[in-house]
């Protein structure tokens, strides 16, 4: 049996059936949310051609080629990480730099679980930093335009959608 058909066949079900129950309440949640699910999919599609063209594997090579052994390693790969994340999104620094770690640590012999947790975990962490870096701040601020520095300040001045 294979899962991933059903899966498919499952989420088809549930948005149509959504659909019929809340035409209104279903195009209006669809016209709200297309923008990031559709970044999120060609970041996907990016990945598939970049997978296939051995882009990750080639960036995992000059990863590996970094001086000061696993320590340094790790470092500098959970900075790429928070930089990407925080400049880019979350879903581009785990869609792209899951598998370059996946391949430096092959390459390196290294652990990989240190590696993949700390990819999720500092790409979870610098998400919040600029409102674009994760999908539920893009979401949830779809309706207000707000600067990445006053995204920022909200981390001095929780109160600060009221004060503005």
């Amino acid at each position: 049996m294979r899962l991933r058909p059903i899966l498919l066949g499952a989420g088809a079900v549930g948005a149509v059936m959504a659909f019929l129950m809340e035409p209104r309440a279903a195009t209006q949640a669809a016209s709200r949310t297309w923008p990031p699910f559709v970044l999120v999919a060609g970041l996907l599609t990016i990945g598939v051609v970049a997978y296939e063209d051995g882009t990750f594997g080639a960036a995992g090579g000059l990863l590996d080629r970094l001086p000061g052994g696993e320590t340094a390693l790790f470092l500098t790969a959970m900075a790429l990480v928070a930089v990407t994340t925080a400049l880019l999104n979350l879903d581009t620094s785990v869609a792209f730099l899951t598998p370059v770690l996946i391949h430096v640590t092959r390459r390196t012999g290294s652990r990989e679980e240190p590696f993949l947790y700390g990819c999720l975990f500092m790409s979870n962490a610098a998400s919040l930093l600029l409102p674009g870096s994760n999908l539920t701040n893009l979401l949830v601020l779809a309706d207000e335009h707000v600067s990445g520095s006053l995204f920022l300040a909200a981390w001095r001045c929780p109160g600060w959608r009221r004060s503005r």
